[in-house]
């Protein structure tokens, strides 16, 4: 039965063979018209035609064959994309249109052989090349083409095990065919495609050569096959092929000539991992045996070939050490390949690092011309090489060491020219490629190769690369198209640096990881933290992009973990939730922690016990944080951490020295309450620790305080420390600032005459220091200002000298009581008769505090007078002398001022008269008669008057009656309803009581002034008069418009509310009723009147004085 169904399928595999091949299947005049279209396009004409003869590849069909109307719609057709995607198509489209016609039409019907296919497939490769990427759509973005592909899957064999015609030559031609057109982004049969192609690769690999079978395997992987060409079956055979190859040869046979591109080729992306019989025994057996004839070259190829195994790696560059002579004949690719395997070698590779960096410097040109490097593949791989050859040095000088940084400073001045941009050379040189043309990883690499060469934290670094400036800038705004791995790498860089850069890179960097925090992995993240923590940039920012909080729930490595916490202590981030998971960690993952390094269980302690500090209470107790700041062994790795980061500093036994000539107590080298920093010195009597650091304290890049600085000064000010930073660097600059000794000290000896000027130059340094600490601690805790405390720099404080006490009570007042109390205070605290400079100052506090209110209330008077005073003053110089008046007479004049109801009246004299009246009755301007003088006092230059009731108006009749026609007019007024009346009996009697009693008989004042309008009573008397009692509730108008929205000189209007005498109240919409005085207005309760200007506005009175209304306006009845 089996047998039967083979002879089957095979039939049905004929038949269809046939049918396919055969045109007797269609009609007789197409089969006609395929033989002559076929005798003279085909490529082939010994299969179809033996009249003809074999000339070359056919000329292109004549353009009159294609209809120019039709030509013109496809081309309109194929552009189409072009234009709306924005693009200008070229001029030459309709050619490539006409061009693929005539190829698609040779092949159009369905009777084209594979061969007729896949030089149909070249030909459109060949326009495609010559029309450029924007007009390759014009040939694959088109029906034809897809047809194409499709009938060519049709030709091509469904598996390994079906026949067809093929050649195996055309495999190679129509994949590359294939990767030019770009056909994977054009037709979904490429895939398809590109597998039947493998199967015909696999029945031809027992006639074809290997390296032509591995070719043509790796032109099929170059098309993107969407993972599915070539099939795992095809790779597999040629992985045979090649142990066919090894095994048929005994070691020695194969040259490694031939073997060595050969495995380099295996090492493709798509077939390295896909390959295992490229690292079988068998083929290593070959490489092992051959690799001491190799040169260079084969070198690093098998070195590339073999990355991912060890022992080929660690033979090849035994190879160079016995050889390093080969180096120097290596060229920039070999180099970069030899250096890339260096990093993974535990053993001694000196003699070919320093091969490899002399090599370097030669193909650099470090002492010629530099020509060897002219492009940017050349820079980044000079770059990547010097980066593994500096890894892979020991640490220290080295001639190594400074032959690889005379390398590396040739490579910078290439990019950024001899000193950088803005350089201060003679004549600078200019850059041989210009940074932009770089990719921004490579000027990463560069600008943190060339800070390598500074020396880290406390290490002699020799003098700074002149082009890292320019470096820096030319990366700064680019960080955001540096790789994550990059960024980190830079950013370690830049924390290690020791020369002076553009904050700005720091900056950018962090704001390229908090913008790619999403794609950076634990360890690069806890890389850039720590990094940027150290400088002392690191933000809550970047900590919650990258969501610390979810990385450590996932439980990742102990370094990271580390790093992490660091990075939280350095933040004084206050996430509780973050540092539980750190110390849930601790309790999860005990035996990575027991495994982990040193300095990152150092890290994590530092961290912890920061933690422990900055939250002013310890660990839970039986807490796995509280066991780890207990245990020994971590305190030994914190230890070891400890002195790397903070050197001792060279300077301790001069500071000792000095402080015991000051005589001041002091402590040295203890460690803290918290046993984890040693304090350099501890002055118990002054709270004061003198932290001696061997390295500048502010990074400087940042030029802020540095991260492990911070963390441990921060510890120190929790327990009430005031901390003095001193760094090494300011010792040394003080011996240069001392100034010389005198001639004294130099006829006795001018070496000893200069140490002891020198010595007593820092003492007092110190001193002025430790004193100027305690002043600013106390100017803090008093919480001055800062130009406060500036002026009071000179001033002793403390116990002997101002107190606590003092400057708070000074920080209290205002500025302006501040400053004239410190002016004050400066200019008497030396005084032999003060004692207590704390008691002084409070003393001079308040006194200075009454006088700024007194000034306070005369400006303020000054400003509510409704006159402005004159710039000549209110002098009048031709007037009369203040002789004449005489106490009594009689005068008049011009009403010139009014404040709070004084009135100034120009009478004529060299100064203006005084009186006092009701407020309003007269305004700015008024003439006035009638106004008698009461006092000349000629000392102060100042004439009292007072307003009888004969003083009115010039102009105005004298009036009769006084005021009992006016009250009589305020008895018969309508009242609003609900106000409270009194009965004609009692306001007559009243009336009648006033008209007999004699003016002031029983007040003792003047008859004149109690019976004018100005005359004064009782306040209770004087409102039984008035025409409305005053409500319960108050004259307030809840909810009405404030007194402070109120302007002077604005125009309003309401009713009359109320009425005395001659003044009368009324609501204008405000929370309290305006008033104005009338002795001749007839306004009764209730009566509307407008047109009425705003003179004058007491806030504090809640009083508002209204322009009486004009005698023309008629009250409107309500």
């Amino acid at each position: 039965k089996a047998h039967a169904r083979e002879r089957a399928r095979a039939g049905r595999r004929a038949r269809g063979r046939v049918r396919r091949l055969m045109p007797c299947a269609k009609p007789a005049a197409m089969v006609r018209s395929a033989r002559q279209r076929c005798w003279q396009l085909c490529a082939c004409p010994s299969r179809c035609s033996p009249r003809t003869t074999w000339q070359g590849p056919p000329p292109l069909p004549p353009r009159r064959l294609a209809s120019t109307e039709a030509v013109g719609h496809r081309a309109a057709t194929a552009a189409s994309t072009s234009l709306l995607l924005g693009r200008k198509p070229g001029p030459h489209v309709g050619m490539v249109v006409r061009e693929s016609n005539a190829v698609f039409a040779r092949v159009r019907g369905g009777q084209a052989s594979p061969g007729q296919l896949v030089d149909a497939l070249q030909q459109l490769a060949a326009i495609a090349r010559e029309a450029g990427g924007q007009d390759m759509e014009a040939v694959t973005g088109r029906e034809p083409f897809r047809h194409l592909i499709t009938e060519l899957v049709q030709q091509l064999p469904r598996d390994s095990g079906e026949n067809v015609a093929w050649e195996s030559t055309w495999t190679g031609q129509a994949a590359e065919a294939l990767e030019t057109l770009r056909a994977h982004e054009a037709s979904p049969q490429v895939p398809q495609l590109c597998v039947r192609l493998g199967h015909t690769l696999v029945q031809a690999a027992p006639d074809m050569e290997l390296e032509a079978l591995l070719h043509a395997v790796c032109g099929l992987c170059s098309i993107d096959g969407r993972g599915l060409a070539p099939d795992d079956y095809t790779l597999w055979v040629l992985g045979s092929r090649l142990e066919e190859l090894c095994r048929s040869k005994e070691p020695g046979e194969l040259r490694m000539a031939r073997l060595a591109p050969l495995l380099h080729l295996f090492a493709h992306p798509a077939t390295r991992t896909r390959v295992a019989a490229r690292a079988s025994p068998a083929v290593l057996r070959h490489v092992r045996h051959g690799l001491p004839e190799c040169g260079v070259g084969e070198v690093a190829k098998l070195l590339q070939a073999y990355s991912d195994v060890d022992g080929i790696k660690a033979a090849a560059l035994a190879v160079l050490a016995e050889a390093p002579e080969q180096l120097q004949h290596a060229s920039l690719p070999e180099l970069a390949a030899v250096t890339a395997a260096l990093g993974s070698q535990e053993g001694d590779v000196s003699t070919v690092t320093a091969a490899l960096a002399s090599r370097l410097s030669v193909l650099l040109g470090a002492t010629g011309e530099g020509a060897a490097v002219s492009s940017a593949v050349e820079v980044e791989l000079v770059a990547t090489a010097a980066a593994a050859v500096l890894e892979a040095l020991p640490s220290g000088d080295s001639p190594i060491r400074s032959e690889l940084r005379e390398a590396v400073r040739v490579l910078g001045e290439l990019v950024h020219g001899e000193g950088g941009a803005g350089s201060e050379a003679a004549n600078p040189a200019a850059p041989v490629l210009s940074p932009d043309a770089l990719p921004a990883d490579t000027l990463a690499q560069l600008l943190g190769l060339g800070m390598c060469f500074e020396g880290g934290v406390g290490q002699a670094a020799p003098q700074p690369l002149a082009w890292l400036p320019a470096a820096a800038a030319a990366v700064a705004p680019r960080t955001g198209e540096v790789s994550a791995a990059r960024l980190a790498a830079l950013a370690s860089a830049l924390a290690a640096s020791n020369t002076a850069l553009d904050a700005a890179i720091l900056e950018a960097v962090q704001t390229a990881a908090v913008a790619r925090a999403a794609e950076l992995t634990p360890e690069e993240f806890c890389i850039i933290a720590t990094a940027l923590g150290s400088a002392g940039v690191l933000e809550a920012d970047l900590l919650e992009a990258f969501d610390v909080e979810l990385c450590l729930a996932r439980s990742p490595a102990p370094g990271v973990v580390a790093g992490i916490a660091w990075s939280l202590a350095a933040s004084d981030s206050e996430s509780d939730v973050a540092w539980d998971l750190v110390t849930r960690s601790l309790d999860s993952q005990r035996a990575e922690w027991r495994a982990a390094l040193a300095s990152e269980r150092g890290m994590l302690y530092e961290a912890l016990a920061a933690r422990r500090a900055a939250q002013g209470r310890g660990w839970q107790a039986d807490g796995p944080a509280a066991q780890v700041l207990a245990d020994k062994a971590w305190r030994r790795c914190w230890q070891d951490r400890r002195a790397t980061v903070t050197p001792p500093s060279a300077y301790g036994d001069e500071v000792a020295s000095l402080l015991e000539e000051l005589g001041i107590s002091f402590e040295r080298d203890q460690e803290g309450e918290d046993k984890t920093y040693v304090m350099s010195f501890l002055l118990p009597g002054r709270g004061v620790i003198i932290d001696l650091v061997a390295s500048s304290a502010r990074h400087p890049v940042s030029r802020r305080a540095r991260g492990e600085l911070m963390l441990r000064h921060g510890v120190w000010n929790v327990g009430g420390h005031s901390i003095l930073a001193i760094p090494d660097a300011t010792w040394a600059g003080l011996v240069a600032e001392a100034p010389a000794s005198s001639a004294g000290d130099k006829a006795e000896g001018a070496p000893d005459g200069a140490d002891a000027a020198n010595r007593a130059f820092r003492r007092d340094w110190l001193r002025d220091k430790l004193d100027s600490l305690v002043h600013q601690d106390m100017v803090k805790e008093a919480d001055l200002q800062a130009e406060t405390a500036d002026a009071l720099r000179g001033v002793p404080l403390g116990e002997d000298g101002l107190g606590l006490q003092g400057l708070r009570r000074l920080s209290q007042e205002s500025a302006e009581v501040q400053r004239r109390s410190v002016l004050r205070f400066l200019e008497t605290f030396q005084q032999p008769e003060v004692r207590n400079l704390t008691g002084w100052m409070i003393g001079i506090i308040k006194t200075e505090k009454e006088a700024v209110a007194q000034e306070k209330k005369r400006s303020q008077e000054q400003r509510d007078a409704a006159a402005e005073r004159p710039a000549e003053g209110w002098e009048h110089k031709g007037g009369r002398p203040l002789e004449e008046a005489k106490v009594g007479k009689v005068i008049s004049g011009r009403v010139t001022n009014e404040l709070h109801g004084r009135f100034w009246l120009n009478a004529g004299f060299a100064k203006d008269v005084t009186f006092q009246s009701t407020r309003g009755r007269f305004q700015i301007g008024d003439e006035l008669v009638g106004v008698v003088i009461t006092n000349v006092d000629l000392e102060k230059g100042r004439v009292e008057a007072k307003a009888t009731r004969d003083t009115r108006k010039r102009g105005e009749p004298l009036p009769r009656g006084g005021r009992r026609a006016s009250t009589s007019r305020a008895a018969n007024a309508p009242l609003p309803l609900g106000a409270r009346t009194r009965t004609a009996s009692e306001g007559s009697g009243q009336a009648s009581g006033r008209a007999r009693r004699p003016a002031g008989a029983r007040s003792g004042r003047p008859a004149d002034e109690a019976g004018g309008g100005g005359g004064r009573r009782s306040k209770a008397e004087g409102w039984k008069a008035a025409a409305v009692a005053k409500p319960a509730a108050g004259w307030k108008h809840e909810g009405a418009r404030p007194l402070a929205e109120l302007q002077v000189g604005e125009i309003v209007g309401g009713r009359v509310t109320n009425r005395l005498h001659e003044r009368f109240w009324v609501n204008i919409g405000a929370t309290h009723d305006a008033s104005f005085w009338h002795d001749l207005g007839d306004h009764k309760v209730g009566d509307a009147l407008s047109g009425m200007r705003i003179l004058s506005i007491n806030l504090e009175k809640n009083h508002v004085v209204l322009e009486k209304p004009s005698t023309e306006d008629k009250p409107k009845e309500s």
